[in-house]
């Protein structure tokens, strides 16, 4: 006799789940804060803020930036890999890809933007003091 395919799932699915079988919300809650910390790190090591490392090279911050911008590029799913760490946040891979570059991008644009110094700066003119000062909390009152 040949058994039909709802016979052949129901020998297979258990009918009770066991506690050890469902993932407690404290299990839950320290793997996202884990994948958020790693995250996070990436992002600060974009910035050349990361944590110094044993080699004391100069090139430190530009060597962990690039490792950050190869993890953030990868597809690989082995265990906290960016793909990975996305889903255990519930985040969209390539929506959070698209943040950080427009992130990199909007950086980039502001630091070839020169920044006057302050011995840049205009000195103030006569027209200046022609400016009715702001109201003080007396005044105001």
């Amino acid at each position: 006799m040949i058994p039909r395919a709802g016979e052949v799932l129901r020998l297979l699915t258990p009918n009770v789940l066991l506690p050890a079988q469902v993932a407690s919300p404290w299990a839950d809650r320290w793997l996202r804060r884990l994948c958020r910390a790693i995250l996070e790190d990436a992002l600060a090591c974009l910035d050349g803020k990361g944590p110094p490392s044993n080699m004391g090279s100069d090139g430190d911050g530009a060597r962990r930036a690039g490792q950050a911008w190869e993890w953030f590029r990868s597809d690989a799913t082995y265990l906290f890999s960016f793909t990975t760490v996305c889903a255990v946040l519930d985040l969209e891979v390539e929506a959070v890809r698209k943040q950080v570059r427009q992130r990199a991008i909007t950086e980039r644009k502001a630091d070839q933007c020169p920044r006057p110094h302050s011995d840049q700066l205009p000195a103030p003119q006569a027209s200046d003091a022609l400016l009715p000062e702001p109201p003080t909390k007396n005044e105001s009152a």
